[in-house]
């Protein structure tokens, strides 16, 4: 059996502010969300709370990205309900989506 390899399809980046935020703030196309699988995510500059399930994170509440370190978060349902808020500070949150579907 072939193994399927995610293929990159699109990166950008938003800036992570005090303000929590959705998978929107990156401008994505709706075909393309529809096509990702998975994503990597990397907070720069400074640390990230966040959360896959929909939830709205505080700086105080959530997972802690830590700054320049890469995630990976799999699963399009966990994707559509990405959410992130600045820990501190601000910076900005690089995303690169990815694909098994050609």
């Amino acid at each position: 059996m072939d193994e399927l390899i995610p293929v990159a399809i699109e990166s950008k980046e938003a800036n992570i502010t005090a303000s929590s935020q959705t998978i929107d703030a990156f401008s994505f196309t709706a075909a393309l969300l529809a096509k990702a699988e998975e994503m990597l995510v990397t907070a720069k500059g400074t640390d990230a709370m966040y959360y896959i399930d929909g939830s709205t994170p505080t700086a105080a509440n959530g997972h802690v990205m830590s700054a320049d370190a890469t995630y990976r978060i799999r699963g399009r349902i966990n994707l559509k309900r990405f959410r992130f808020i600045a820990r501190s500070g601000s910076g900005t949150i690089a995303v690169t989506l990815f694909t098994t579907k050609g």
